[in-house]
């Protein structure tokens, strides 16, 4: 068929699909289509490629519903039985697709089925029910794809395995044991990185789930991990009930790799997962490993006045604020962040030039929200010239916002109203506006002037 009438069939279809008073009449024909739209994905031409994409979301969309916010775990399910019985000739046609892709990737590590990735999506959407039987070879195509050269296609395929496995999950957690305790096939580090994210699947699912001789493993081949296959592992230590020995061992790894942290700025992302991945394990055991979480947040350069680790400042700093942020967070919690060191360690962050806008950003969240007047350390002069050269500039509108916030709540002896009433007008960033009004919400009058600001400002915007 011309290519350019297929394109203009796609578009038809999908036109039609799209159409919500045809309702379910229109889905008696979506298995077609979607075998259609999944084909496409491998077609020479780009055309035809772009609208099988464009009908595959359109039909994603009117089989599984719209996903309500984003995020995966958000997304819209449906039990592996309904689907397939509704549409039955796609559990074969997605069957076929894996187990082919699995096979050319066994022959050639390099070549990937352009049609694997859409299948898999749809696949990892399924809520396991043990009524397939074809599950068994979904598990063994799906193990030999967690491989893959390609990063996307190991997380999707690990998320695949867990969709589509019924059994109790220590089953596949023995058959992944095996797998990584192979002495006769030693693993490289796409598939080491293949398996963890698929263990990781079934960890999330029930911390309960008890690894035995794997927990060891994990622990004693940290230090042979690559950066991404160490941030899941760790990941899953964080999840799981330690031994005092384990935990041991993990802190001597965490010391290691903050040791050979340095202050470049140009991370790759699987080191950035790495380092988050630490710092939700120190803080899940801050009792422990305050000492480490001081260390990372306060070592210095011996040349220069700026902090040093600036990606492990980051990625901790970030995961406090979120961890003290959250509206369960009990108040015992915070409480083990109210210390001298500690809050000396974000006084510190929040002067520096050298930090990235986030780090700032959660630093001063974190001042705000379990900061003492008695533990601050920086003078009344300092912290003004810090609000009068971030007021002047303006380049980030939320940490200055939270410096006005800081001033208030630490009632520091100096006029904030010229300042409040800049952050609050029209032309300031959302953020700021919202801190620079609340910070004034809170004080036991208003100025005439600031009161005369927030009245223009609500006319500007009811006009």
């Amino acid at each position: 068929m011309n290519p350019e009438t297929s394109c203009h069939a796609r578009n038809i279809l999908r036109a039609i699909f799209r159409e919500s008073s045809l309702g379910e009449d229109s889905l008696l024909w979506a298995e077609d289509a979607l075998i259609i739209s999944i084909t496409g994905f491998g077609d020479e031409s780009w055309a035809l490629r772009n609208t099988s994409a464009m009908l595959y979301s359109t039909l994603c969309s009117r089989i599984f519903g719209t996903k309500k916010s984003a995020g995966l775990e958000d997304e819209e399910k449906i039990s592996s039985s309904e689907f397939f019985n509704r549409f039955p000739k796609l559990e074969q046609f997605l069957l076929e697709t894996i187990e082919s892709s699995a096979n050319e990737m066994i022959l050639n590590q390099n070549k990937l089925n352009p049609t694997l990735l859409p299948a898999l999506l749809i696949i990892q959407r399924l809520i396991p029910t043990g009524t397939s039987q074809n599950e068994s070879r979904f598990v063994k195509s799906l193990l030999i794809l967690v491989k893959s050269k390609v990063w996307k296609c190991r997380k999707v395929a690990a998320r695949c395995i867990y969709a589509v496995n019924s059994h109790p999950e220590s089953e596949i957690i023995k058959i992944l044991e095996e797998k990584l305790l192979d002495k006769d096939h030693k693993l490289c580090q796409n598939s080491m990185h293949g398996l963890l994210l698929t263990l990781e699947q079934f960890i999330s699912a029930d911390t309960n789930v008890k690894l035995g001789s794997l927990e060891v493993t994990l622990i004693t081949e940290l230090g042979q991990m690559n950066n991404a296959s160490a941030a899941i592992a760790i990941g899953i230590l964080t999840k799981l009930k330690l031994s005092e020995n384990s935990q041991d061992h993990v802190m001597s790894y965490i010391r290691k790799r903050i040791e050979q942290s340095f202050s470049c700025r140009h991370a790759e992302i699987a080191e950035m997962d790495l380092f988050n991945s630490i710092s939700e394990y120190l803080i899940q055991n801050r009792s422990k490993s305050m000492p480490e979480i001081l260390s990372i947040l306060s070592t210095r350069k011996q040349s220069q006045h700026s902090l040093s680790n600036f990606n492990f400042i980051r990625a901790i700093t970030i995961t406090i604020d979120d961890l003290i942020s959250h509206p369960k967070t009990l108040s015992n919690i915070k409480l083990d962040f109210e210390n001298e060191n500690f809050i000396k360690s974000i006084e510190d962050i929040i002067f520096c030039d050298d930090l990235e806008d986030e780090t700032l950003v959660a630093a001063a969240s974190i001042l705000v929200k379990i900061g003492q007047k008695n533990l601050i350390q920086k003078s009344l002069h300092e912290w003004e010239s810090l609000i009068q050269k971030t007021m002047e500039r303006v380049n980030n509108a939320e940490f200055a916002g939270f410096l006005l916030e800081i001033a208030e709540k630490f009632k520091f002896e100096m006029n904030l109203e010229s300042w409040l009433i800049k952050g609050s007008s029209a032309e300031q960033h959302f953020c700021m506006r919202m801190r620079s009004v609340f910070s004034f919400s809170i004080v036991h009058f208003f100025p005439c002037t600031f009161y005369m600001q927030v009245v223009n400002l609500f006319q500007a915007v009811l006009l």
